[in-house]
């Protein structure tokens, strides 16, 4: 072996050490594990099985664990005696008025307790504010991982077994990729919601170090959080989970037309049947702040910087076109996330809202359902 040869491999040596001694206790980053936990499909499996409309469904009255490959939540999954991510239905309270609320992982309030949901929230607030004359319920009706087109599945279900009064459409844009994928299956997959939220680290062949250097661990870590956002190719609906927001204005509104047309339909069954409807238009973490949702943004290749939303411009030139009711929470969340003592109001690595986002939508929804109510007198 030449001396050149023996030089650069001290030196290549010396800088892996310098790197590991600087990303040990520089970073602060200890050799670990990075596999590809089967945990988090197993527990989703508990609850989630094959429909042959909706592509997937959950099972009624489960209570399964479920903690995040990301480790930003561990929550006790619940679902009610009918299916649907709520509290019981019960029998009581015939008279109560009934609002169907419909969308995707932010109305599920995915990474959250069921008591401490948005909707939970709302109905609660909602029920003070009336002093329960009448008592109101809010219904769960959407699920993570459903567009429009599965919502609409749903609704048609729920009309006529919970005979509603009122349809809150709760529209995010994550649901036109949601609708590509239920579409591109049949509507016979099993789509396991959350799955392609996270990198696969038997990609990278740094994984098999990882345990025995930090450096390892980093280089994995990055190599598969790479491989995972050139998955997410932007702006094709069909495989980026964040085409709703990336792209001009002409191609976004390609990319919403489908969804935003099952939307259109689910509005139409609403009038048909004589129950009000109503669209919320929720913003997308990057949407809201430079600082919220900071871990997983690497992961879709999304920068970290507060991001325009040419998204809530269509949505509401489709509200006005349609004569619908509708409101957007980009500028209500982006003044929550600004206040001087707001907690995150997204988690950090899971696509969801955390306690304090759900407080925060669930205390404007009690409010607006409540003016909303006294316009169509029934309060």
């Amino acid at each position: 072996m030449g001396a050149r040869v023996v030089q650069g491999l001290v030196l290549l040596a010396v800088v892996a050490g310098v790197a590991e001694a600087w990303v040990r206790f520089g970073m602060g980053l200890a050799p670990g594990p990075l596999i590809d936990d089967p945990a988090f499909p197993q527990a989703l499996a508990k609850f989630v099985e094959p429909d042959p409309q909706l592509g997937f469904r959950y099972r009624p009255n489960v209570d399964q664990l479920l903690a995040a490959p990301s480790g930003d939540f561990e929550i006790l999954f619940k679902t009610n005696e009918i299916g649907l991510r709520d509290r019981p239905m019960g029998t009581h309270l015939r008279s109560e008025l009934k609002f169907l609320v419909f969308g995707d992982e932010f109305t599920e309030s995915w990474g959250t307790d069921i008591d401490e949901a948005a909707v939970i929230n709302a109905q609660r607030l909602l029920n003070e504010m009336t002093a329960l004359a009448p008592p109101v319920r809010l219904v769960i009706g959407g699920k993570s991982g459903y567009g429009a087109a599965q919502n609409l599945l749903m609704a048609r279900q729920l009309v006529e077994q919970l005979k509603p009064q009122a349809i809150v459409f709760m529209y995010s844009s994550l649901m036109p990729h949601a609708d590509r994928l239920f579409a591109r299956a049949g509507g016979g997959s099993p789509l396991l919601p959350h799955t392609e939220d996270h990198p696969l680290y038997a990609e990278t062949p740094w994984a098999r170090f990882a345990t025995l250097s930090a450096l390892a661990r980093l280089l994995g870590e990055k190599s598969a959080a790479r491989a995972m956002a050139a998955r997410h190719v932007p702006g094709d609906a069909a495989h980026d989970r964040f085409a709703g927001i990336r792209g001009d204005a002409a191609s976004l509104r390609e990319t919403h037309a489908e969804t935003l047309a099952a939307v259109q339909a689910l509005a139409t069954l609403a009038r048909e049947r004589g129950i009000h409807f109503m669209l919320v238009h929720l913003p997308l973490a990057p949407q809201v702040a430079d600082d919220e949702w900071s871990g997983g943004r690497a992961q879709f290749g999304l920068p970290n910087d507060k991001l325009p939303a040419p998204d809530a411009a269509i949505v509401s030139e489709f509200c006005a076109q349609g004569g619908l009711r509708c409101h957007a929470l980009h500028e209500l969340l982006a003044t929550a996330a600004a206040a001087p003592d707001s907690l995150p109001l997204y988690h950090r690595h899971e696509i969801g809202l955390t306690v304090a986002g759900n407080r925060v939508v669930g205390d404007w929804l009690a409010r607006t359902l409540y003016e909303w109510m006294g316009e169509l007198a029934l309060r």
